[in-house]
């Protein structure tokens, strides 16, 4: 299922308005909204139900701050590869 492309597709497709913030990083206004399995995800400002819906991590300047962390190798992992 692509992205839905405005608000009014949104709540078409189960996503719910969760509320209005800014953002930690960048400091601009967004919107959080709840995807159908319950995970929130932050938008930017739709004036209104036919405006462009694009996540805020695709335009903020600061997203790679708030990437998670990439789990580290475990110890030896280079060992036991090399001696393979």
């Amino acid at each position: 299922m692509p992205f839905p492309e405005n608000a009014e597709q949104m709540w078409a497709h189960g996503y719910q308005f969760a509320g209005h913030g800014s953002c930690q990083g960048c400091h601009e206004a967004i919107e959080w909204w709840r995807t159908p399995q319950g995970r929130h995800i932050p938008m930017n400002r739709m004036p209104d139900s036919t405006s462009a819906a694009i996540a805020h991590w695709a335009t903020c300047p600061e997203s790679g701050w708030f990437r998670r962390a990439q789990p580290a190798k475990p110890a030896g992992a280079e060992k036991l590869k090399k001696a393979s």
